[in-house]
Protein backbone atom coordinates (compact mmCIF):
# COMPACT_ATOMS: atom_id res chain seq x y z
CA UNK A 1 0.00 0.00 0.00
CA UNK A 2 1.54 3.39 -0.93
CA UNK A 3 1.93 5.89 1.68
CA UNK A 4 0.27 9.37 1.03
CA UNK A 5 2.42 12.36 0.45
CA UNK A 6 1.63 15.35 2.75
CA UNK A 7 1.07 19.16 1.52
CA UNK A 8 3.06 21.50 2.33
CA UNK A 9 2.32 24.16 5.34
CA UNK A 10 0.29 26.69 4.14
CA UNK A 11 2.88 29.39 5.34
CA UNK A 12 6.15 27.85 3.09
CA UNK A 13 8.59 29.94 1.25
CA UNK A 14 11.03 29.67 -1.27
CA UNK A 15 14.80 28.18 -1.04
CA UNK A 16 15.79 32.06 -1.39
CA UNK A 17 13.63 33.16 1.36
CA UNK A 18 14.52 30.13 3.51
CA UNK A 19 18.18 31.49 3.24
CA UNK A 20 17.33 34.82 4.49
CA UNK A 21 15.50 33.28 7.07
CA UNK A 22 18.90 31.45 8.02
CA UNK A 23 20.86 34.37 8.17
CA UNK A 24 18.63 36.48 10.03
CA UNK A 25 18.55 34.32 12.87
CA UNK A 26 22.33 33.36 13.57
CA UNK A 27 23.22 36.88 12.79
CA UNK A 28 21.84 38.64 16.71
CA UNK A 29 23.63 39.61 19.47
CA UNK A 30 26.67 37.36 19.07
CA UNK A 31 27.74 39.70 16.24
CA UNK A 32 27.79 43.09 18.67
CA UNK A 33 30.15 41.46 20.49
CA UNK A 34 32.23 39.78 17.87
CA UNK A 35 34.49 43.42 17.73
CA UNK A 36 35.23 43.56 21.47
CA UNK A 37 36.51 39.69 20.77
CA UNK A 38 38.30 40.32 17.97
CA UNK A 39 40.01 43.36 19.39
CA UNK A 40 41.04 40.90 22.95
CA UNK A 41 42.17 37.97 21.20
CA UNK A 42 43.80 39.57 18.29
CA UNK A 43 43.10 39.29 14.26
CA UNK A 44 44.57 36.29 12.76
CA UNK A 45 43.53 34.23 16.06
CA UNK A 46 40.89 35.76 15.89
CA UNK A 47 39.95 34.80 11.92
CA UNK A 48 41.20 31.39 12.10
CA UNK A 49 38.81 30.72 15.83
CA UNK A 50 35.86 32.25 13.28
CA UNK A 51 36.33 29.65 10.47
CA UNK A 52 36.87 27.01 12.10
CA UNK A 53 34.08 27.02 14.16
CA UNK A 54 31.92 28.09 11.50
CA UNK A 55 33.17 24.90 9.70
CA UNK A 56 31.87 22.75 12.77
CA UNK A 57 28.96 24.72 12.72
CA UNK A 58 27.91 23.92 9.61
CA UNK A 59 28.56 19.86 9.39
CA UNK A 60 26.44 20.10 12.80
CA UNK A 61 23.38 21.69 10.72
CA UNK A 62 23.95 19.31 7.96
CA UNK A 63 23.64 16.61 11.15
CA UNK A 64 20.59 18.33 12.19
CA UNK A 65 19.16 18.27 8.83
CA UNK A 66 19.51 14.30 8.31
CA UNK A 67 18.30 13.36 11.95
CA UNK A 68 14.97 15.30 11.15
CA UNK A 69 14.89 13.55 7.23
CA UNK A 70 15.38 10.43 9.37
CA UNK A 71 12.62 11.35 11.80
CA UNK A 72 10.25 12.30 9.35
CA UNK A 73 10.93 8.60 7.71
CA UNK A 74 9.96 6.94 11.28
CA UNK A 75 6.98 8.64 11.63
CA UNK A 76 5.95 8.03 7.88
CA UNK A 77 6.80 4.69 7.24
CA UNK A 78 5.11 2.68 10.79
CA UNK A 79 4.55 -1.25 10.02
CA UNK A 80 3.19 -2.80 12.70
CA UNK A 81 4.85 -6.16 13.78
CA UNK A 82 2.07 -8.48 14.42
CA UNK A 83 -0.10 -7.42 11.08
CA UNK A 84 2.88 -6.09 8.86
CA UNK A 85 0.19 -3.60 7.57
CA UNK A 86 1.15 0.00 7.30
CA UNK A 87 -0.09 2.62 9.88
CA UNK A 88 -0.15 5.79 8.68
CA UNK A 89 0.97 7.95 11.28
CA UNK A 90 -1.70 11.07 12.68
CA UNK A 91 -0.69 14.29 12.91
CA UNK A 92 -1.76 18.10 14.11
CA UNK A 93 -2.89 20.34 11.67
CA UNK A 94 0.16 21.76 10.23
CA UNK A 95 0.58 25.42 12.27
CA UNK A 96 2.09 28.32 10.56
CA UNK A 97 5.68 28.48 11.30
CA UNK A 98 6.90 31.47 13.77
CA UNK A 99 10.55 32.49 12.25
CA UNK A 100 11.57 33.21 15.53
CA UNK A 101 14.72 33.53 17.33
CA UNK A 102 14.35 30.28 19.51
CA UNK A 103 11.83 27.73 18.73
CA UNK A 104 9.45 25.06 21.00
CA UNK A 105 11.49 22.55 22.04
CA UNK A 106 9.11 20.16 23.42
CA UNK A 107 9.03 15.94 23.01
CA UNK A 108 6.28 13.72 22.57
CA UNK A 109 6.61 10.06 23.13
CA UNK A 110 7.09 7.60 20.37
CA UNK A 111 6.75 3.90 20.25
CA UNK A 112 10.46 2.16 20.60
CA UNK A 113 8.83 -1.38 19.37
CA UNK A 114 7.67 -0.36 15.40
CA UNK A 115 9.55 -1.59 12.97
CA UNK A 116 10.18 0.77 10.12
CA UNK A 117 10.48 -0.81 6.54
CA UNK A 118 10.85 1.19 3.01
CA UNK A 119 11.25 -0.32 -0.73
CA UNK A 120 14.19 0.10 -2.41
CA UNK A 121 11.88 2.48 -5.48
CA UNK A 122 9.83 4.36 -2.36
CA UNK A 123 13.22 5.53 -0.58
CA UNK A 124 14.14 8.77 -1.79
CA UNK A 125 10.53 10.03 -0.93
CA UNK A 126 10.67 8.41 2.31
CA UNK A 127 12.89 10.48 3.66
CA UNK A 128 11.35 13.66 2.86
CA UNK A 129 11.13 16.25 4.90
CA UNK A 130 7.64 17.21 5.28
CA UNK A 131 6.55 17.44 8.97
CA UNK A 132 8.48 19.87 11.37
CA UNK A 133 10.09 17.54 14.21
CA UNK A 134 12.02 19.71 17.01
CA UNK A 135 15.25 19.34 18.54
CA UNK A 136 13.65 17.73 21.41
CA UNK A 137 11.16 15.56 19.95
CA UNK A 138 14.26 14.18 17.86
CA UNK A 139 16.24 13.98 21.30
CA UNK A 140 13.27 11.99 22.61
CA UNK A 141 13.31 9.54 19.60
CA UNK A 142 17.09 8.83 19.26
CA UNK A 143 18.19 9.31 22.88
CA UNK A 144 18.19 7.45 25.98
CA UNK A 145 16.62 8.39 29.52
CA UNK A 146 20.18 9.72 29.96
CA UNK A 147 20.74 10.97 26.87
CA UNK A 148 16.86 13.20 27.19
CA UNK A 149 18.20 14.43 30.33
CA UNK A 150 21.33 16.12 29.54
CA UNK A 151 19.92 17.60 26.14
CA UNK A 152 17.18 19.23 28.92
CA UNK A 153 19.79 20.48 30.95
CA UNK A 154 22.01 21.81 27.99
CA UNK A 155 19.49 24.03 26.31
CA UNK A 156 17.85 25.30 29.57
CA UNK A 157 21.38 26.06 30.58
CA UNK A 158 21.62 28.25 27.12
CA UNK A 159 18.57 29.85 27.00
CA UNK A 160 19.28 30.42 31.30
CA UNK A 161 22.19 32.44 29.19
CA UNK A 162 20.62 33.89 26.84
CA UNK A 163 18.04 35.38 28.66
CA UNK A 164 20.72 36.69 30.88
CA UNK A 165 22.35 38.38 28.00
CA UNK A 166 19.13 40.05 26.60
CA UNK A 167 18.59 40.96 30.30
CA UNK A 168 21.41 42.80 30.66
CA UNK A 169 21.97 44.48 27.09
CA UNK A 170 18.79 46.27 26.60
CA UNK A 171 18.86 48.01 30.19
CA UNK A 172 22.98 48.57 29.45
CA UNK A 173 21.84 50.72 25.98
CA UNK A 174 19.32 52.30 27.46
CA UNK A 175 21.50 53.36 30.34
CA UNK A 176 24.34 54.64 28.48
CA UNK A 177 22.17 56.53 26.11
CA UNK A 178 20.29 58.39 29.02
CA UNK A 179 23.14 59.14 31.29
CA UNK A 180 24.40 62.33 30.90
CA UNK A 181 27.18 63.16 33.49
CA UNK A 182 30.79 63.73 32.81
CA UNK A 183 33.57 64.32 35.25
CA UNK A 184 35.09 68.03 35.54
CA UNK A 185 38.43 66.12 34.24
CA UNK A 186 37.01 64.26 31.40
CA UNK A 187 38.50 60.82 33.02
CA UNK A 188 36.52 57.99 31.82
CA UNK A 189 33.50 57.37 32.86
CA UNK A 190 32.50 53.90 34.63
CA UNK A 191 29.25 52.22 36.36
CA UNK A 192 30.13 54.05 39.92
CA UNK A 193 29.83 57.42 38.87
CA UNK A 194 26.76 59.09 38.78
CA UNK A 195 24.01 58.95 35.57
CA UNK A 196 23.18 62.81 35.94
CA UNK A 197 24.85 65.55 37.80
CA UNK A 198 21.56 66.27 39.78
CA UNK A 199 21.05 63.02 40.97
CA UNK A 200 22.96 60.62 43.36
CA UNK A 201 21.92 57.23 41.51
CA UNK A 202 24.84 56.44 39.69
CA UNK A 203 25.31 54.63 36.33
CA UNK A 204 25.24 51.15 37.91
CA UNK A 205 22.11 51.97 40.06
CA UNK A 206 20.25 52.83 37.08
CA UNK A 207 21.19 50.10 35.03
CA UNK A 208 19.69 47.89 37.80
CA UNK A 209 16.28 49.84 37.81
CA UNK A 210 15.99 49.39 34.36
CA UNK A 211 16.71 45.49 34.89
CA UNK A 212 14.17 44.89 37.45
CA UNK A 213 12.03 47.19 34.69
CA UNK A 214 12.88 45.23 31.84
CA UNK A 215 11.99 41.47 33.64
CA UNK A 216 8.57 42.86 35.41
CA UNK A 217 7.40 44.46 32.21
CA UNK A 218 8.51 42.03 29.44
CA UNK A 219 8.30 38.90 31.75
CA UNK A 220 4.73 39.26 32.21
CA UNK A 221 4.61 37.99 28.57
CA UNK A 222 6.21 34.83 29.32
CA UNK A 223 3.09 33.60 31.52
CA UNK A 224 1.04 33.39 28.44
CA UNK A 225 2.32 31.67 24.32
CA UNK A 226 3.10 35.01 22.78
CA UNK A 227 4.36 34.50 18.99
CA UNK A 228 6.45 37.05 16.84
CA UNK A 229 3.82 38.43 13.96
CA UNK A 230 5.46 38.67 10.43
CA UNK A 231 5.27 42.39 11.01
CA UNK A 232 7.28 42.79 14.29
CA UNK A 233 9.59 40.05 12.23
CA UNK A 234 10.11 42.56 9.37
CA UNK A 235 10.55 45.53 11.81
CA UNK A 236 13.43 43.94 13.92
CA UNK A 237 14.78 42.69 10.43
CA UNK A 238 14.59 46.34 9.01
CA UNK A 239 16.48 47.85 12.40
CA UNK A 240 18.96 45.13 12.64
CA UNK A 241 20.67 45.74 9.05
CA UNK A 242 20.17 49.43 9.10
CA UNK A 243 22.27 49.10 11.87
CA UNK A 244 24.56 46.73 10.98
CA UNK A 245 25.23 48.55 7.75
CA UNK A 246 25.19 51.48 9.59
CA UNK A 247 28.15 50.62 11.48
CA UNK A 248 29.96 48.92 8.27
CA UNK A 249 29.84 52.08 6.38
CA UNK A 250 30.98 54.50 9.06
CA UNK A 251 34.06 52.54 9.26
CA UNK A 252 34.96 52.03 5.90
CA UNK A 253 34.33 56.02 5.53
CA UNK A 254 36.19 56.52 7.98
CA UNK A 255 39.36 54.75 7.27
CA UNK A 256 39.24 55.58 3.48
CA UNK A 257 39.29 59.26 4.84
CA UNK A 258 41.76 58.89 7.41
CA UNK A 259 44.42 61.77 7.13
CA UNK A 260 47.89 60.36 6.29
CA UNK A 261 49.04 62.51 9.67
CA UNK A 262 46.99 60.07 11.82
CA UNK A 263 48.98 57.27 13.02
CA UNK A 264 47.23 53.86 11.97
CA UNK A 265 45.88 51.71 14.28
CA UNK A 266 47.86 48.49 14.98
CA UNK A 267 45.94 45.83 16.62
CA UNK A 268 47.50 42.67 18.30
CA UNK A 269 47.83 39.69 16.09
CA UNK A 270 47.93 36.77 18.44
CA UNK A 271 46.77 37.28 22.11
CA UNK A 272 45.84 33.92 23.85
CA UNK A 273 44.95 35.08 26.66
CA UNK A 274 41.61 36.60 25.00
CA UNK A 275 40.86 33.26 23.92
CA UNK A 276 37.98 32.29 26.39
CA UNK A 277 36.67 35.04 25.25
CA UNK A 278 36.95 34.61 21.76
CA UNK A 279 36.08 30.84 21.56
CA UNK A 280 32.39 31.15 23.55
CA UNK A 281 31.59 34.32 21.31
CA UNK A 282 32.37 32.47 18.14
CA UNK A 283 30.14 29.98 18.73
CA UNK A 284 27.51 31.62 20.19
CA UNK A 285 27.41 33.63 16.93
CA UNK A 286 26.82 30.82 15.08
CA UNK A 287 24.23 29.05 17.10
CA UNK A 288 21.35 28.37 15.07
CA UNK A 289 20.84 24.68 15.68
CA UNK A 290 17.69 24.17 18.07
CA UNK A 291 15.79 26.38 15.41
CA UNK A 292 16.48 24.60 12.24
CA UNK A 293 13.28 22.40 12.40
CA UNK A 294 11.50 25.59 12.36
CA UNK A 295 13.34 26.99 9.30
CA UNK A 296 13.63 24.17 6.82
CA UNK A 297 10.32 22.22 7.09
CA UNK A 298 8.13 25.10 5.33
CA UNK A 299 10.99 25.15 2.22
CA UNK A 300 8.84 23.78 -0.70
CA UNK A 301 11.68 22.61 -2.78
CA UNK A 302 14.14 20.56 -0.56
CA UNK A 303 16.67 19.37 -2.53
CA UNK A 304 19.30 21.47 -2.19
CA UNK A 305 19.35 22.43 1.43
CA UNK A 306 23.09 21.50 2.29
CA UNK A 307 23.84 23.98 -0.74
CA UNK A 308 21.69 26.71 1.16
CA UNK A 309 23.02 26.42 4.41
CA UNK A 310 26.49 26.22 2.79
CA UNK A 311 26.16 29.42 1.13
CA UNK A 312 24.64 31.28 4.26
CA UNK A 313 27.48 30.03 6.64
CA UNK A 314 30.30 31.17 3.64
CA UNK A 315 28.15 34.72 3.87
CA UNK A 316 27.74 35.46 7.43
CA UNK A 317 31.67 34.32 7.89
CA UNK A 318 32.70 36.78 5.63
CA UNK A 319 29.61 39.30 6.79
CA UNK A 320 31.21 38.80 10.71
CA UNK A 321 34.86 39.32 9.32
CA UNK A 322 34.06 42.52 7.47
CA UNK A 323 31.86 43.55 10.63
CA UNK A 324 34.90 42.57 12.98
CA UNK A 325 37.89 43.71 10.86
CA UNK A 326 36.61 47.17 9.75
CA UNK A 327 35.85 47.78 13.52
CA UNK A 328 39.46 46.85 15.06
CA UNK A 329 40.87 48.91 12.70
CA UNK A 330 38.79 52.26 13.21
CA UNK A 331 38.48 51.56 17.16
CA UNK A 332 41.20 51.64 19.46
CA UNK A 333 39.23 50.40 22.99
CA UNK A 334 36.05 48.72 22.64
CA UNK A 335 32.48 48.84 24.73
CA UNK A 336 31.64 44.83 24.99
CA UNK A 337 28.41 45.95 23.25
CA UNK A 338 29.99 47.48 19.45
CA UNK A 339 26.98 50.00 19.27
CA UNK A 340 27.81 51.83 21.83
CA UNK A 341 31.05 52.39 20.32
CA UNK A 342 28.78 54.98 18.55
CA UNK A 343 27.85 57.17 20.93
CA UNK A 344 26.65 60.91 20.33
CA UNK A 345 29.49 63.53 20.62
CA UNK A 346 29.45 65.26 24.37
CA UNK A 347 31.86 67.97 25.30
CA UNK A 348 34.52 65.19 26.62
CA UNK A 349 33.78 62.08 24.44
CA UNK A 350 33.26 61.84 20.83
CA UNK A 351 33.03 58.21 18.21
CA UNK A 352 36.40 57.45 16.69
CA UNK A 353 33.76 57.69 13.64
CA UNK A 354 31.57 60.88 12.31
CA UNK A 355 27.58 59.98 13.36
CA UNK A 356 24.83 62.04 12.95
CA UNK A 357 23.45 62.54 15.84
CA UNK A 358 20.12 60.49 15.28
CA UNK A 359 21.76 58.11 13.53
CA UNK A 360 24.43 57.72 16.66
CA UNK A 361 21.05 57.06 19.03
CA UNK A 362 19.57 54.56 16.50
CA UNK A 363 22.32 52.53 16.37
CA UNK A 364 22.89 52.45 20.49
CA UNK A 365 19.20 51.09 21.23
CA UNK A 366 18.38 49.14 18.39
CA UNK A 367 19.43 46.30 20.26
CA UNK A 368 16.42 47.58 22.55
CA UNK A 369 14.43 47.02 19.79
CA UNK A 370 15.31 43.45 18.40
CA UNK A 371 16.61 42.15 22.02
CA UNK A 372 12.82 43.21 23.67
CA UNK A 373 10.87 41.07 20.70
CA UNK A 374 12.55 37.97 20.87
CA UNK A 375 13.09 37.79 25.15
CA UNK A 376 9.25 36.38 26.07
CA UNK A 377 9.65 33.53 23.13
CA UNK A 378 12.93 32.05 24.71
CA UNK A 379 11.12 32.64 28.47
CA UNK A 380 8.26 30.64 27.11
CA UNK A 381 10.56 28.11 25.40
CA UNK A 382 12.12 28.20 28.84
CA UNK A 383 9.52 27.51 30.42
CA UNK A 384 8.39 25.37 28.25
CA UNK A 385 11.40 22.62 28.67
CA UNK A 386 11.38 23.07 32.69
CA UNK A 387 8.04 21.85 32.43
CA UNK A 388 8.47 19.59 30.27
CA UNK A 389 11.63 18.05 32.45
CA UNK A 390 9.40 18.60 36.14
CA UNK A 391 5.95 16.39 34.24
CA UNK A 392 8.37 13.20 34.88
CA UNK A 393 8.70 13.47 38.42
CA UNK A 394 5.62 15.58 39.57
CA UNK A 395 2.28 16.74 38.30
CA UNK A 396 2.41 20.19 37.00
CA UNK A 397 -0.77 22.51 37.53
CA UNK A 398 -1.30 26.32 37.44
CA UNK A 399 0.48 27.16 40.82
CA UNK A 400 3.44 25.05 39.73
CA UNK A 401 3.49 27.00 36.45
CA UNK A 402 3.09 30.57 38.30
CA UNK A 403 6.13 29.43 40.33
CA UNK A 404 8.24 27.84 37.44
CA UNK A 405 7.69 31.28 35.27
CA UNK A 406 9.05 33.03 38.47
CA UNK A 407 11.86 30.85 38.88
CA UNK A 408 12.41 31.58 34.74
CA UNK A 409 12.56 35.07 35.16
CA UNK A 410 14.24 35.41 38.74
CA UNK A 411 17.50 33.90 38.25
CA UNK A 412 18.65 35.52 35.03
CA UNK A 413 16.88 38.43 36.59
CA UNK A 414 19.24 38.41 39.33
CA UNK A 415 22.72 37.23 37.21
CA UNK A 416 22.02 40.57 35.28
CA UNK A 417 21.91 43.22 38.45
CA UNK A 418 24.81 41.31 39.53
CA UNK A 419 26.78 41.69 36.26
CA UNK A 420 26.75 44.04 33.48
CA UNK A 421 29.49 42.64 31.69
CA UNK A 422 27.71 41.32 28.34
CA UNK A 423 31.17 40.12 27.21
CA UNK A 424 31.15 37.52 29.93
CA UNK A 425 28.11 36.71 29.58
CA UNK A 426 28.25 35.45 26.19
CA UNK A 427 31.77 33.68 26.21
CA UNK A 428 30.63 31.61 29.28
CA UNK A 429 26.74 30.82 27.50
CA UNK A 430 28.43 30.36 24.14
CA UNK A 431 31.85 28.12 25.95
CA UNK A 432 29.93 25.42 27.55
CA UNK A 433 25.97 25.27 26.96
CA UNK A 434 26.38 26.80 23.86
CA UNK A 435 28.95 24.43 22.75
CA UNK A 436 26.64 21.31 24.12
CA UNK A 437 23.79 22.60 21.97
CA UNK A 438 25.70 23.56 18.60
CA UNK A 439 27.99 20.61 18.39
CA UNK A 440 27.60 17.81 21.19
CA UNK A 441 23.67 16.86 20.90
CA UNK A 442 23.49 17.58 17.16
CA UNK A 443 26.33 15.11 16.30
CA UNK A 444 24.89 12.22 18.96
CA UNK A 445 21.48 12.63 17.19
CA UNK A 446 22.72 12.01 14.14
CA UNK A 447 24.79 8.67 14.85
CA UNK A 448 21.94 7.31 17.14
CA UNK A 449 19.35 8.42 14.26
CA UNK A 450 21.38 6.23 11.28
CA UNK A 451 21.72 3.61 13.52
CA UNK A 452 18.27 3.00 14.59
CA UNK A 453 17.78 3.47 10.67
CA UNK A 454 20.37 1.08 9.42
CA UNK A 455 18.61 -1.33 12.48
CA UNK A 456 15.06 -0.93 11.38
CA UNK A 457 15.83 -1.63 7.74
CA UNK A 458 18.67 -4.03 8.00
CA UNK A 459 21.06 -2.12 4.95
CA UNK A 460 22.76 1.16 4.73
CA UNK A 461 20.20 4.24 3.99
CA UNK A 462 20.84 6.37 1.42
CA UNK A 463 18.35 9.81 0.72
CA UNK A 464 19.07 13.28 -0.87
CA UNK A 465 19.15 15.25 2.83
CA UNK A 466 22.18 13.13 3.87
CA UNK A 467 24.97 15.08 5.29
CA UNK A 468 28.20 14.83 3.39
CA UNK A 469 30.06 14.37 6.46
CA UNK A 470 28.84 10.65 6.61
CA UNK A 471 31.57 8.56 8.24
CA UNK A 472 31.34 8.33 11.70
CA UNK A 473 34.89 9.86 12.13
CA UNK A 474 33.57 13.23 11.31
CA UNK A 475 30.97 12.64 14.63
CA UNK A 476 33.59 11.22 16.57
CA UNK A 477 36.19 15.02 15.20
CA UNK A 478 33.14 17.10 16.09
CA UNK A 479 32.40 15.34 19.85
CA UNK A 480 36.77 15.58 20.59
CA UNK A 481 37.20 19.04 18.87
CA UNK A 482 33.82 20.32 21.53
CA UNK A 483 36.01 17.75 24.19
CA UNK A 484 38.73 19.88 24.02
CA UNK A 485 37.24 23.27 23.60
CA UNK A 486 35.47 23.50 26.77
CA UNK A 487 38.70 21.73 28.64
CA UNK A 488 41.45 24.52 26.93
CA UNK A 489 39.36 27.24 27.69
CA UNK A 490 38.59 25.85 31.45
CA UNK A 491 41.83 26.27 31.97
CA UNK A 492 42.49 29.00 30.31
CA UNK A 493 39.74 30.47 32.32
CA UNK A 494 41.24 29.76 35.88
CA UNK A 495 44.66 30.83 34.65
CA UNK A 496 42.71 34.50 34.26
CA UNK A 497 41.10 34.46 37.02
CA UNK A 498 44.38 33.46 39.06
CA UNK A 499 46.57 36.48 36.86
CA UNK A 500 43.74 38.52 38.00
CA UNK A 501 43.98 38.00 41.96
Amino acid sequence: MPTQRQKPAEGSFSQSTGMIYVFNIIVGTGALTLPNAFHEGGYVLSTLILLILGFFSYVTATYMIEAMAIANFMRRKTFNRRLGTIITPTSDEEENVDQSDRAALLPPAINGEDVYISTGTDERHSFDIVEKVEMGEMASMFLNKLGLIIFYVCISLYLFGDLTIYGSAVPKSIRDAICTYEPMNCTKVDMYDLCWESSRLTRHHVYQIFVAVFFCTLGLFVFGNAQKTKLLQLFTTLCRWTAFLSMIILCVIHLAKRPSSEKPIRPAIFNFRGLPSLFGTCVYSFMCHHSIPSIVAPIRSKNKLKKLFAYDYICIALFYLLLALTAIFTFETFKDLYTLNFSPKTSCSESKVNVPTVLAYFIMLFPVFTLSSSFPIIGITLRNNLETILKSCVKVGRRQRILLVIFVLLLPCAVSIVTEDIGFLVGFTGSYAGVAVQYVIPALLVYNARRQAQLKLRRPIFFANQSVFQSKYWVFAVLLWAWLAVIVNTIYNILKARVSV
